[in-house]
């Protein structure tokens, strides 16, 4: 007798699904967009088995709509298209995304995460214009794959700074920080989002470097970046703050130095001193301060590249990193301002052996 319930129960249960998915294919079948959206919202929710090619065939058919007006019937419809390709964790070919990541970057992100052939679309994407939180997410899937170059990426263009601080006494009584990253943030009041009357809940996507309760992780990275589902329910809005706007406590200079570290199996710590070098000089005269100056800076140069070489540069050509050195005079009596000292270009080549490590320094001088 249970035997039989079961199987009752399991026939109803298939007849409902055919159901339900013919009701499905019937609706993305129609002309009308509300229709359609309607149709994706009832294979995503249902998880209706054999819908993740329709509904990849939809995006891909619908690429006319993806200049659409922000929140109208095309734009919803493509919304509705890419929340259930994410819903359902469907692997959408990067081709098929590529045309929506201009107007939809936080979904298209999402989905490339998932896909393999992702890869050269996340690198393009890494050098373009955008905010912290989406390069900080783009670049976790790199680093996550390895991809290569990254590290050259990361390093190229990367200023290296030298402070240096002048001084009277042996044991100055405290040395100035090096620069603060970041600034504060922008706060706005928030838009409200919501899509035409008769389309179905729909969600939009935001990303996140909190990963609390009902976020989700895109990739693990130095600066984890999650992802959150906010329900535009069906006749209702939401506030939607301008992500693209939102500022962090680090600066993107940071970030990368985090990179590097992970990538060269380095501490933060270690990476930052050659990155960012701070020397205490004490004042004897004007030509012993120039010829520290410049040892100083020899050195950083020579850490520069042993920290190139030994990560096993891969590019063809090699990449220029500009060492910018500030000087703050600490000396209570100042009879004259110190000349400034004058920035220094490093040319990391990748076919250049590793300079011999430079004999260590303290970082003040005995005194007399």
């Amino acid at each position: 007798m249970t035997y039989i319930l079961a199987l009752i129960l399991v026939t109803t249960s298939a007849f409902a699904q055919d159901d339900l998915a013919a009701q499905a294919r019937h609706r993305l079948a129609s002309p009308n967009l509300t229709e359609k959206a309607w149709g994706v919202r009832l294979a995503a929710g249902l998880r209706l088995p054999g819908f993740d090619e329709l509904l990849i065939a939809e995006l891909r058919a619908n690429q006319n709509l993806r200049a659409a007006k922000m929140d109208g019937p095309e734009y919803a419809y493509i919304q509705a298209l890419l929340d259930a390709l994410i819903e359902r964790e469907t692997a959408v070919p990067a081709e098929i995304i590529e045309p929506y990541r201009s107007r939809w970057p936080t979904e298209a992100v999402i989905l490339l995460a998932r896909t393999k052939d992702s890869t050269p679309t996340l690198v393009a994407m890494q050098a373009e214009y955008m905010d912290d939180i989406r390069w900080l997410a783009i670049s976790n899937i790199l680093l996550e794959r390895r991809a290569g170059n990254l590290f050259e990426r990361m390093l190229d263009g990367l200023p290296a700074t030298h402070h240096f601080f002048v001084t009277a006494r042996a044991k100055p009584l405290g040395v100035p920080g090096g620069v603060p990253g970041g600034t504060g943030g922008i706060t706005t009041e928030a838009p409200k989002r919501s899509f035409p009357a008769g389309f179905p809940a729909i969600a939009l996507y935001r990303l996140t470097l909190a990963g609390d309760w009902g976020a989700v992780l895109i990739a693990d990275g130095p600066q984890k970046v999650h992802y959150r589902r906010v329900i535009v329910p069906a006749g209702g809005t939401v506030d939607w703050p301008d992500n693209s706007r939102a500022s962090y406590p680090t600066a993107r200079f940071e970030y990368r130095l985090e990179y590097l570290a992970r990538l060269t199996g380095r501490t933060l710590t270690d990476v930052r001193s050659i990155f960012q070098a701070e020397t205490i000089i004490r004042w004897r005269d004007s030509a012993s301060l120039a010829r520290q100056i410049e040892n100083r800076m020899d050195e950083q140069a020579s850490a520069l590249r042993r920290f190139a070489a030994e990560a096993e540069l891969h590019g063809a050509n090699p990449l220029r990193i500009e060492i910018l050195p500030t000087l703050t005079d600490l000396r209570p009596a100042q009879p004259a301002p110190l000349p400034q000292p004058k920035p220094r270009e490093v040319i990391l080549d990748p076919h250049s052996p590793p300079a011999a490590p430079a004999a260590p320094r303290t970082n003040t001088n005995p005194p007399k």
